[in-house]
């Protein structure tokens, strides 16, 4: 296949992330990711949850040539300049290997902490503004910002040996879309299907050259005999649950008006939304059945548009075997 095909190593231990990296990088995956959450509670209180760039420091050091990012992190709960300079640290231990994929979060994960999520998208906004600009500065060029949250005089970062990392949104609402279209390298959005990803897609205009649209999307890789329908479907509902304006589009402004987004979203929320979703619209945001239907399944997606896909498989006692039957089905298909 023509576009790129990364994995999220998460959840699971940090030392099974960067053994997974390794696996991957010999199969010929492109890339791996690490989402950003303190904990899986309003999902999955079982998840296992490292820190993810002390993690992705250590897959940085562990392979040669893997991409790998970040799917994604919060800037609700982290400070511009300290993601700043862990984003240039982790573009200079790879070589320039390391992707920046940024988001406002979710809310039970950063409510449970104490964290403030009241306009996260005006605190995304400067914060990359502010990553930006520490990108670019050096001791000979200081950087100044006067903000509503943030005042530098005089910062810099002094890593002259890296490569500002490509930053993408997981941008879904008009105002992050246009955040996207004028400030990102790159989309990273959730819970759309292909039709659905084209039509969004077209929302971010205008696009700058190299621009680089992907998705990560819900997998569920059937053994033979296996029918893993039920958990696909139920993953779509939970995505779609915190995606009004995927629902809007889909089914009309009164399902959107039910929904809540990633940040006003609760499990008892989102359970009622979920169970008025059809049945199909769910099972068409995931990518489940036999390693050749899955492959059908992604290229609609490139056909839609999209340059590149991360797997999320959270089930890390399968995530394994589960990419190395999709590699070999992605490696016969050419």
């Amino acid at each position: 296949m023509s576009f790129d095909v990364g994995v999220q190593v998460f959840p699971g231990l940090p030392r099974d992330a960067v053994a997974e990296a390794v696996a991957y990088e010999r199969l010929g995956i492109s890339s791996v990711w690490i989402a950003d959450h303190f904990h899986g509670a309003g999902r999955d209180t079982s998840w296992i949850v490292p820190e993810v760039f002390t993690t992705l420091g250590a897959v940085a050091a562990s392979t040669e040539t893997l991409r790998f990012g970040t799917c994604v992190v919060s800037t609700t709960k982290r400070d511009p300049a300290v993601l700043a300079h862990g984003a240039l640290t982790l573009s200079s231990l790879s070589g320039g290997r390391f992707d920046l994929g940024l988001g406002t979060g979710f809310g039970p994960d950063l409510h449970a902490f104490g964290i403030p999520t009241r306009a996260a998208v005006s605190r995304l906004e400067e914060s990359l503004e502010v990553m930006r600009g520490l990108f670019a500065s050096s001791p000979d060029r200081p950087f100044d910002h006067e903000g509503g949250r943030w005042q530098l005089h005089g910062a810099f970062l002094n890593l002259p040996d890296a490569a500002p990392p490509a930053v993408s949104l997981a941008a879904i609402g008009p105002r992050m879309l246009e955040l996207t279209a004028r400030h990102a390298d790159g989309w990273l959005p959730f819970g759309l299907t292909p039709r659905l990803y084209a039509s969004f897609l077209e929302r971010i205009r205008p696009r700058a050259p190299g621009f680089q649209p992907r998705l990560w999307v819900p997998t569920f890789v059937e053994e033979p005999g296996e029918d893993r329908s039920a958990e696909a479907e139920a993953s779509g509902r939970l995505y779609l649950s915190m995606a009004p304006q995927v629902l809007e589009q889909a089914l009309g402004e009164e399902a959107a008006g039910a929904a809540g987004s990633s940040l006003a979203w609760s499990p008892e929320r989102g359970r009622e939304i979920a169970a008025s979703i059809p049945r199909e619209l769910a099972l068409a945001v995931a990518v489940h059945g036999s390693p050749a239907r899955c492959v059908e399944q992604l290229r609609a997606f490139e056909a839609a548009g999209c340059a590149g896909v991360v797997l999320r498989i959270t089930d890390p006692a399968r995530r394994r075997r589960d990419v190395e039957r999709l590699a070999a089905e992605l490696a016969a298909a050419g």
